[in-house]
């Protein structure tokens, strides 16, 4: 069964257009293109941080996940990590277009989806998340949310005006991230109802990136929501913008870590040429990014930090290396606790960090916060 979400997106804050870094979309030949052209309520902390240290210092180990693989139902990596209840979560491949179910020993309890066009299959798994006794799925690539009930047994399809990269659970509703299809200036985010119909949508771009050559190319979106808000940040720049349910703009917070190094402005075309690929290479290497922003616990916010490592096969590619933490107010707590190879993955009751993969198992480390004066 198909349901087609019929009210029109409508944009509620105009602002300047801006890219996601998009691989979803952004194939090589429109690359080169480019390239060629163009806490708890109330509390409040001390304002300055604590800078350094180990991860393990303040992220306090409760156990280890596991997760299993048999058969052909290897995991290729990770797209989304999310809770799906108390006990069992929700992993995304990064790769292949399913989605699995982990109980909470990390074994296999069930895998939906698949390759294909059909009811409950998917072309690209873009997100994934748990709300109001559902299991929601986005596919990026087909332009739908898929439903599943509580029992894993597929209900309905939700065809969207767009291409969403993301869905999350919000308090009431959901959080639609939608690419716009591949227009860069139809980038948007949606709250939406649990029948999709769209309550507000706004665009958190910030005219900077969209302006400065080749930034909007390199640059993506990221949101979560957090209480009654939504928190956006776009990978590289700052400050993180907040966002009500209604797509006002209520707020900004954060600032750079000491580790933080500014993308450096390009001049137009700057990287065209016979060199083109090996310049643009050592462009990304030169800055750092906002790789994610996740909440924990309606209490804290916690971002984290990238390097970008672009390759001949992956300009894309990036390894993450620090996180900051900051109190439900915009406080700073702690900044650059280094990761010290483990990748960040999730939020929510939990940090979800992945400790091990490839060759050996993966292994999810489940970590609760402690921090100062808490």
């Amino acid at each position: 069964m198909e349901m087609e979400v019929q009210r029109k997106l409508v944009e509620q804050r105009p602002t300047s257009g801006q890219s996601t870094r998009g691989w979803y979309w952004l194939g090589p030949l429109y690359l080169a293109t480019v390239l060629a052209c163009g806490e708890s309520v109330g509390t409040r902390v001390d304002s300055v941080p604590k800078t350094g240290g180990r991860f393990d210092e303040w992220f306090v180990l409760q156990r280890e996940l596991t997760l299993e693989e048999r058969g052909d139902s290897v995991l290729s990596g990770i797209k989304v990590f999310s809770e799906l209840d108390e006990r069992r979560f929700l992993v995304a491949d990064l790769h292949i277009p399913w989605v699995r179910i982990h109980d909470e020993d990390g074994s296999l309890e069930a895998i939906l989806g698949g390759f294909g066009d059909g009811p409950g299959e998917f072309r690209t798994v873009s997100g994934a998340c748990s709300a109001d006794g559902w299991i929601w799925v986005s596919d990026h690539d087909l332009g739908r949310v898929s439903r599943y009930t509580g029992s894993l047994q597929f209900d309905t399809t939700f065809i969207v005006p767009g291409s969403p990269r993301q869905v999350q659970a919000t308090r009431d509703g959901l959080l639609l991230d939608m690419s716009g299809g591949g227009a860069r200036a139809l980038e948007r985010l949606n709250v939406v109802g649990y029948d999709l119909s769209v309550r507000s949508t706004f665009r958190p771009l910030d005219s900077l990136v969209q302006e400065t050559p080749y930034w909007a190319s390199f640059s993506e979106l990221e949101a979560t929501p957090f209480r009654d808000e939504v928190l956006t940040i776009d990978e590289m720049l700052y400050p993180i913008e907040v966002y009500d349910q209604h797509g006002q703009h209520v707020r900004d917070f954060g600032s750079p870590p000491p580790s933080w190094r500014r993308a450096p402005p390009l001049k137009f075309a700057e990287l065209a040429g016979p060199r083109m690929a090996g310049r643009a290479q050592e462009w990304l290497s030169s800055f750092t990014v906002m790789d994610r922003i996740d909440a924990y616990r309606d209490s804290l916010i916690v971002v984290t930090h990238a390097r970008n490592m672009p390759t001949a096969a992956d300009l894309f590619g990036r390894e993450q290396y620090a996180v900051d933490v900051y109190s439900s107010h915009g406080d700073k707590i702690l900044e650059d606790v280094a990761l010290e190879g483990a990748t960040v993955v999730g939020g929510g009751r939990y940090i979800y960090v992945v400790r091990d993969g490839p060759p050996d198992p993966w292994v999810i480390g489940v970590y609760e916060i402690h921090v100062p004066g808490r």
